[in-house]
């Protein structure tokens, strides 16, 4: 049986050998003095490299021929993710303190706390392979992640501290252009209250995703969360590609959309259903709206009394549908005929024909 704690020395050794000897670290290192959120992000990035590279030079099948225990995993991971943290941890504390500075924000950064239950999953998961030749992708390109993420936990804890402390940031979240319909259903302003109550996680990044996420510690200087650049308010509010409404949009209305984003057009019915009391934060015509935003299509109504003619739009009066998934219809009926108030209609050959009024509730008729 291998001896872990000589492995975990021996790695500690290398590991340190690297970033010690490794000029590009050395670069990036060199520039953290002058407050740059970026370079830390960069330097976060690069020692996550050099830790996954020591695993990966350090660590071996004939080391661990019929795999690595869990116990093992955990007598050498968490010394090296530990080093990890510590050192990009103080990277963003002198960043974030220089930044309070220039911002005039009277403050001391504040230090991330260790992911230890991310270390003890990597342990959990390296430990579940029977060949250890397998098993070591989990300790390389996620020792990246852990180290980017140490940059965002350090970002969200402050910003959360200056809310503590009396101040009102406001965080922005602008989609690139032909982003995914996640993405776009996040889209939008919010006060650090309603994120933090609201359970919007307008942080969450997914692989090779390049939304801009900003917050304004409310001296109108605002922050790119993962940038970490200053951006002047005007120059801010100039690179803003979506329309008026995205920013006056409620809590649940965004709710509504993330969900509609993440169920796919074909699965809207679903969406709805299992989400029909939020139609209620619409009207009518911000609900066509904000569907059409979303790559639906709205087409007129057709009178039941004489199909596929008289086809009323909605601007003068008439009602809209929208195909998805196959068989399924979204319908806006609108007052008269013979429910006499407007309503909502949803049809399925999985859930059948279900009508809400417009505020959201179940229809009885």
């Amino acid at each position: 049986m291998a001896d872990a704690h000589e492995i975990k020395d021996e790695l500690m050794s290398l590991f340190r050998k690297k970033y010690e000897n490794d000029k590009k670290l050395e670069s990036i290192s060199n520039a953290l003095s002058d407050g740059d959120y970026n370079t830390a992000n960069e330097y976060s990035i690069r020692l996550g490299e050099l830790l996954g590279t020591t695993f990966k030079e350090g660590l071996s099948k004939e080391q661990f021929p019929e795999g690595i225990t869990y116990e093992e995993a955990i007598e050498i991971l968490p010394s090296l993710f530990g080093k990890d943290h510590e050192m990009v941890s103080n990277a963003c504390v002198t960043v974030q303190n220089n930044l309070n500075k220039s911002a005039k924000i009277g403050i001391k950064a504040i230090k991330p706390e260790y992911n230890a239950d991310r270390v003890y999953g990597l342990a959990k998961k390296i430990s579940s392979y029977d060949d250890f030749d397998n098993a070591l992708w989990v300790l390389e390109e996620p020792c990246v992640n852990f180290s980017q993420d140490i940059v965002s936990d350090s970002m969200e804890e402050n910003i959360e501290f200056q809310y503590e402390s009396g101040m009102s940031p406001k965080i922005v979240r602008i989609a690139e252009s032909g982003c995914c319909e996640w993405c776009a259903g996040l889209e939008g302003e919010y006060d650090y209250d309603e994120v933090k109550n609201g359970g919007i996680n307008v942080f969450a990044r997914h692989a090779n995703c390049r939304c801009t996420v900003t917050y304004e510690p409310g001296n109108g200087r605002r922050q790119n969360v993962h940038t970490k650049r200053w951006i002047d308010v005007e120059e801010l509010e100039s690179r803003k590609q979506f329309s008026r409404n995205v920013t006056h949009k409620t809590i649940k209305q965004r709710e509504f959309e993330a969900v509609i984003s993440k169920y796919g057009k074909d699965n809207l019915g679903q969406a709805i259903i299992e989400n029909h009391e939020k139609l209620g934060e619409y009207t009518p015509a911000t609900l066509k709206d904000m569907l059409e935003n979303k790559g639906f299509t709205t087409k007129p109504l057709t009178r039941s009394k004489m199909k596929n003619v008289n086809k009323v739009p909605f601007e003068e009066g008439g009602g809209y549908k929208v195909n998805f998934g196959g068989d399924g219809i979204f319908q806006y009926h609108p007052e008269g005929g013979r429910h006499t108030t407007a309503y909502y209609k949803i049809s399925t050959g999985k859930t059948g024909k279900k009508r809400y009024n417009l505020d959201g509730s179940e229809k009885d008729d």
